[in-house]
């Protein structure tokens, strides 16, 4: 499904994932991407943030606020963690390029 997609678009290596709010190996794969995460017990809480890596080979992003409401970037690790503060119910949700896609 997710090289259909990429197919339908254009787009080499689309990948998409989702994880909660501890965003545990979130973008591991792919190089770059946007990030939509959003507080399921209240949805006006909400983070969309970018990401791109120097060295596809591991998972140390630089990250970037585009918008929020109550929830803030936390922090990162080198297996493509991504960790979101505030909110009780977070959920994450990725859509990246390049890489490779999780297994």
């Amino acid at each position: 499904m997710k090289g259909d997609v990429g197919a339908l678009l254009g787009v080499a290596d689309l990948n998409t994932n989702q994880t909660g709010g501890d965003g545990a190996g979130l973008y591991y794969n792919p190089i770059v991407g946007i990030v939509l995460a959003v507080d399921l017990d209240n949805t006006d809480n909400y983070i969309i943030y970018a990401f791109f890596k120097k060295n596809a080979g591991n998972g140390y992003a630089n990250r970037v606020t585009i918008v929020s409401n109550g929830l803030s970037l936390g922090v990162s690790n080198g297996q493509g963690t991504s960790v979101v503060n505030g909110g009780t119910n977070v959920v994450q949700y990725l859509i990246g390029f390049g890489g490779r896609e999780a297994s």
